[in-house]
């Protein structure tokens, strides 16, 4: 599923794409379902060639805090459409929630790979964005999802399983909606 929502003089959209090993270059695949994942839209989208994309304005940036990833991505998503936002905006915006794909799990000071702090899931992300002028859309349809929204200049955030499912488990809120949990997991932009 995608989305796609006029940021100022932008669009940002969100996807979810999972991927087994993206370090090693192994295929995509879904091998977990975080929610849903980033991709952002530019008002003159870069026409991609068989010979790839470069999207303009990349740059490194390390997160501020040891599970601040997905705020990190976003910073660098919406700086690289000339209307940053800092990572410590979404702070105020995502409220805390066992269920990730509710608001914030854990601490965002906490341990990486563990479940326990696990951060947050594209809705609040999405819902987040809204807020500071941005809207999203997600999908999961997989690398050709991917490799067309690059196409188009837009960066797209991603969840990667660094350890496929391995170690995934299921947990229920307090009103009995199950979601997932997956240990050794990281989001960056592509």
């Amino acid at each position: 599923m995608t989305f796609a929502l006029p940021v100022r003089s932008a669009t940002l959209e969100f996807a979810v794409i999972c991927l087994a090993t993206a370090i090693s270059g192994a295929a995509w695949s879904r091998v977990f379902r975080p929610e849903m994942d980033y991709v952002i839209e530019r008002p003159s989208p870069n026409q991609g060639t068989s010979a790839g994309t470069i999207l303009d304005g990349l740059f490194i940036y390390h997160q501020q805090r040891c599970l601040s990833c997905e705020y990190a991505s976003l910073h660098i998503a919406t700086t690289m459409l000339a209307d940053p936002v800092s990572e410590y905006t979404f702070d105020d915006l995502i409220a805390p929630n066992d269920n990730p794909h509710l608001g914030y799990r854990g601490s965002i000071r906490g341990e990486w790979s563990s479940t326990d702090d696990d951060g947050v899931h594209s809705g609040p992300l999405r819902t987040a964005l809204q807020a500071v002028g941005f809207r999203g859309e997600a999908f999961d349809e997989g690398s050709c999802q991917l490799r067309a929204e690059l196409d188009m200049g837009r960066p797209v955030i991603v969840w990667l399983g660094f350890r496929g499912v391995s170690g995934s488990f299921d947990e229920y809120s307090g009103d009995g909606r199950r979601y997932q949990l997956t240990p050794g997991t990281h989001v960056l932009v592509v």
